[in-house]
């Protein structure tokens, strides 16, 4: 039996999303608020992750807009039902850039890495700097 997250909007068909240590899943819900129509905003929710292996690849289960009166039910239990596969997979390409200003490594003095994912270059780690000591004055 697998460990599974098991998401279903309203009374449709559920989406399995098989759980192991190769796989990290995570679901948001977002607004995409439109300021120029001054309109409410539209929620999504989006079932995504990652597979780690050989190779990292993104994964993509769901992006669904939400309408007034939606329910989302998510559960993480066994499951012997088949799993939903990916809508997308593409392969992670671990991009040389900062996570704040979005400048690449060529573009910039430095680029601090902690991980594929926490990159932070040397001018907004000086413009963070300046931010604090002006706060703390």
């Amino acid at each position: 039996m697998n460990k599974s997250l098991i998401v279903k909007l309203n009374d449709d068909q559920e989406k399995i999303i098989l759980c192991n240590e190769d796989i990290s899943i995570w679901a948001t819900v977002q607004n995409n608020l439109n300021y120029k129509k001054h309109s409410f905003p539209e929620l999504q929710l989006r079932i995504s992750g990652m597979e780690f292996g050989d190779k990292n690849y993104n994964l993509e289960y769901a992006d669904i807009e939400l309408k007034e009166g939606d329910s989302v039910n998510i559960s993480y239990s066994s499951s012997e039902e088949p799993n939903s596969p990916p809508t997308k997979r593409e392969e992670f390409k671990d991009e040389k850039k900062c996570l704040f200003c979005e400048k690449s490594n060529k573009d910039v003095e430095y680029l601090f890495e902690k991980d594929s994912f926490r990159k932070i270059c040397s001018e907004c780690i000086e413009a963070c700097t300046k931010d604090l000591e002006s706060r703390r004055a």
